[in-house]
């Protein structure tokens, strides 16, 4: 059973024709308004200028769109959960006799093997689907990445286990949530847990597995590495994120391969850069506009100071009018 479950971990997606099926979306797409067909609309209308860029953009999220409309991965968390409690049943079991088996090798061997088929026949099916692949987003400031972002978070509302944010403030929030398991920890099981290495009380899988269970998908803004306590815990936080079925999307100024360039200890946080590029399409954002500086032209570039001698409430009402 520990081979089969390190063999799933290990794979992006589990297929089986006795499981589950996933529902399609085929007929649900047809009735929802695609990224493409908003940005396309707000090009011809004048809303937006054409970019060229922007619309490929467009196209790959729209793809990604019609892959997860309805998309839920708690089928995958369900079955990886039943595995995990078959393996703790497994540990126990083997403990609880270990103490009881006589030394004769050979009835020991008749005996684990007897363990092992019982264990086996109690797994469950692993569900038929596949997951989609994510996408990464990266580009030159101001080219428009959290509009595209905005419209395509806009366009899935039937994915109810979904979340937007900012990728420092996600980071604090795993770190608070690492914080509070230890903490739990601690106070439940003393201090002598805390040198337990295994993967089941490892507290950034186990964030990871919270996560996974309340999210199918998970949009990035402004995707950026700068801290060594992130850089360390994202290959075993976003490895489980992965297996359990959730789809990321993420805008960034930089190609992964670019995150935390000249970091502390980055040999350790490049095997991140592999699973992340291996679980979402990595798409460049090639356009020369910035619409910071377009929609900014005909502006003041100042700072306000109050005093007596400047009507800085006056002026700032005007410029922000």
């Amino acid at each position: 059973m520990k081979s089969f479950l390190k063999i799933c971990l290990n794979q992006p997606t589990c297929f089986s024709p006795r499981g589950r099926q996933f529902v399609s979306n085929s007929n649900v797409s047809s009735r929802v308004v695609s990224v493409s067909d908003v940005i396309g609309r707000q090009m011809d209308t004048g809303e937006l200028r054409h970019d060229v860029a922007q619309k490929e953009s467009a196209h790959r999220l729209s793809k990604l769109q019609i892959a997860l409309e309805m998309y839920d991965n708690s089928p995958l968390v369900d079955y990886f959960q039943e595995l995990e409690k078959l393996e703790v049943e497994e540990r126990q079991t083997t403990k609880a006799t270990s103490h009881k088996r006589e030394d004769d090798a050979e009835s020991t061997t008749v005996k684990t093997e007897v363990e092992e088929n019982n264990i086996n026949s109690k797994m469950p099916p692993p569900p038929s689907f596949k997951i989609p692949r994510g996408l990464y987003i990266f580009g030159d400031v101001g080219t428009g990445k959290s509009m595209l972002m905005d419209t395509f978070y806009a366009a899935l509302p039937q994915c109810k286990k979904r979340r937007r944010v900012h990728f420092h403030a996600f980071m604090q929030d795993v770190h608070e949530r690492i914080h509070d398991l230890k903490q739990q920890d601690l106070r439940e099981k003393g201090r002598n847990f805390h040198v337990d290495t295994s993967e089941v009380n490892n507290p950034v899988v186990r964030v990871a597995k919270n996560l996974a269970n309340e999210l199918s998908l998970l949009c990035f803004d402004e995707f950026q590495v700068t801290d060594v306590a992130d850089a360390l815990i994202l290959r075993q936080l976003f490895t489980v994120l992965f297996q359990y079925g959730t789809v990321v999307v993420a805008t960034s100024n930089r190609p992964p391969s670019d995150l935390y360039e000249g970091g502390i200890n980055r040999s350790y946080f490049l095997p991140f850069v592999d699973i992340l590029e291996r679980h979402c399409i990595i798409h460049e954002l090639q356009s020369n506009l910035d619409y910071r500086m377009i929609l900014s032209q005909g502006m003041d570039s100042f700072f306000f100071v109050r005093g007596l001698q400047i009507d800085s409430e006056s002026k700032i009402d005007e410029t922000f009018r």
